[in-house]
């Protein structure tokens, strides 16, 4: 009879675990309006020649970085209908950053377009000032809002951009969409 009452508890246990409550609503989609990587695991980003393990990451093993070889980090990619049915009208952008340099020319750029083709929107904000730190994780924020004339076929790409030279590290990478009522 226990073991009968224990088998039950764990089957009904993994069944909870595997498939949740049944809550069709949060289950209809796997398109979200949040995205997030701390560089281990970094699905929805694309470009893993970007990332390496260091021993000063800021949180797991694993940062992305540019340089003077590649001016760019580990992208955001996705298509518009990917991320939401309706129109988004902003994106906030966050992402920790390093340097072993004070003040780098560094940007968080937006982009949005078709196969590189077509441009729709394209927005560069600056956080060179926001890392007068050396050597320390330092946030950094941006807000692009995106305009009506964006279709949604359009590739949204999200990117730390580094002018300096010089290697700068990016981690914990997030990314908000807001949804247009």
């Amino acid at each position: 009879m226990k073991m009968n009452l224990l088998k039950t508890v764990v089957i009904s246990a993994v069944l909870f675990l595997q498939f949740g409550c049944g809550n069709k609503e949060q289950d209809q989609s796997s398109k979200g309006l949040y995205f997030f990587t701390n560089m281990d695991q970094y699905y929805g980003f694309v470009d893993p020649n970007r990332i390496k393990k260091v021993n000063f990451a800021r949180s797991g093993e694993y940062v992305s970085y540019s340089d003077s070889g590649e001016q760019s980090s580990l992208t955001f990619y996705r298509l518009v209908s990917e991320i939401s049915d309706k129109k988004l009208y902003k994106a906030e952008v966050s992402g920790w950053l390093y340097s072993e340099l004070q003040n780098p020319e560094c940007f968080f750029i937006y982009s949005a377009d078709s196969a590189y083709t077509k441009v729709y929107d394209f927005q560069s904000t600056s956080v060179k000032n926001d890392l007068s730190s050396v050597k320390q994780w330092t946030k950094v924020s941006a807000t692009f809002y995106i305009p009506d004339t964006v279709p949604p076929y359009a590739q949204l790409r999200i990117y730390m951009g580094n002018q300096s030279h010089k290697t700068v590290y990016i981690d914990d990478f997030a990314i908000q969409f807001f949804e247009k009522k």
